[in-house]
């Protein structure tokens, strides 16, 4: 008989924030849908992502792995690329814009988000988690 293995809480909670930036990431294709353009959005997967965590399915494991880096490469080039750039910088919410920020704003933002992406990057590869997927 297998022992039932317990899911720490902290891989719970980066399961739900892929799952909500995945639900979220379908809002703004439906949204775009609606407008009558269409906005493919990786994003999506999030929520196959955290699913799959929350069943300690390895490939979704690496999947996680694989978008957590990307997203701690991307945060720092998009943050440059913003705060540099001549153009006033466009805040989205569920890819639609709503508005301009200033460049303060988005350092603080992408600081937060670059935080939470090194958190969940921690988590993903703490030797409890990743023995529950087999690693």
């Amino acid at each position: 008989m297998e022992v039932a293995r317990q899911i720490p809480v902290s891989l719970k909670i980066v399961a739900a924030i892929f799952i909500l930036s995945g639900v979220s990431s379908a809002i703004g294709v439906a949204l775009s849908l609606l407008k009558g353009s269409l906005n493919l959005d990786f994003g999506v997967l999030g929520i196959f992502i955290g699913l799959g965590l929350l069943r300690l399915q390895p490939l979704w494991h690496t999947i996680a792995l694989l978008f957590t880096g990307l997203a701690l490469i991307a945060i720092p080039v998009f943050t440059l690329i913003s705060i540099l750039g001549s153009e006033p910088v466009s805040l989205r919410v569920f890819g639609q814009e709503v508005g301009y920020s200033s460049r303060t704003v988005v350092l603080i933002l992408a600081a937060l988000y670059f935080a939470l992406e090194v958190w969940k990057m921690r988590v993903l590869t703490c030797r409890d988690v990743t023995e529950l997927f087999g690693g």
